[in-house]
C-alpha cells in the first residue's frame, strides 16, 4: 500500500515538473509561439476538429475518468469564493469568467 502512494507521488511530481518545463518553453518562446499559431490558425483548427471527431468517444471515456479522479478538487475548486475588486462582490470561482463578461462589471472596471 504504501509502493503505490508513494509510486502516485512521484508521478505526480513528474507530471508537475513537466508542467513546469512547458510552462517555462512557453514564456521563454512566447512570441514565436504566438506568430506560428497565428500564421498556422486554420491548419491547427483543423487538425483539432479531425482528431475530436475521429476519438469522440475515446475523449469522453477520459474526461469521465479524469472527473471520477479528481471529483473532490474539481468541485472544492468551483465553490471556491473570489473577490472582484471593480464589482466590490464575492463571487463562485466558476462564476467569475461570466462575471467580467458583464456590462456592471465592465462600467465599474471603467471607473476603476
Amino acid at each position: 500500500m504504501m509502493k503505490k502512494e508513494e509510486e502516485e507521488e512521484e508521478e505526480e511530481e513528474i507530471i508537475a515538473e513537466k508542467r513546469r518545463k512547458s510552462r517555462e518553453y512557453y514564456l521563454r518562446e512566447k512570441e514565436r509561439v504566438k506568430k506560428y499559431y497565428e500564421d498556422n490558425k486554420e491548419k491547427i483548427i483543423q487538425r483539432q476538429t479531425i482528431y475530436n471527431q475521429s476519438n469522440k468517444e475515446k475523449i469522453r471515456e477520459y474526461q469521465q475518468e479524469y472527473y471520477k479522479k479528481n471529483k473532490t478538487k474539481i468541485i472544492e475548486r468551483h465553490s471556491e469564493k473570489t473577490y472582484c475588486k471593480f464589482c466590490d462582490k464575492n463571487l463562485n470561482f466558476n462564476n467569475f469568467k461570466s462575471h467580467c463578461t458583464t456590462l456592471k462589471h465592465f462600467k465599474n472596471f471603467v471607473l476603476y
